[in-house]
């Protein structure tokens, strides 16, 4: 019996641990920006369907733009062996 009541209150801290836990490395609440940004996106006249970066974030994006073209595909595998 004793051990039954050590196991569940060693289940209960480890749900306490685990809540307090998330709590630290969850991201911090930026409170009323969120609102502001969805009525922006709302009086927006630009389709919602599109994303805008600013030239400096365009620039450490990384992102590279090319035309379409039609290429054969090469499978590759990465196996073991010796």
């Amino acid at each position: 019996m004793a051990s039954r009541r050590l196991m569940i209150v060693g289940m209960f801290g480890i749900g306490v641990a685990s809540v307090a836990g998330y709590q630290a490395l969850r991201p911090p609440h930026r409170g009323g920006q969120l609102e502001t940004d969805a009525r922006r996106a709302e009086t927006s006249s630009e389709p919602k369907s599109r994303v805008g970066l600013t030239e400096a974030k365009w620039a450490v994006s990384r992102i590279a733009v090319a035309p379409v073209e039609r290429r054969t595909l090469q499978p590759t595998r990465t196996v073991p062996g010796r």
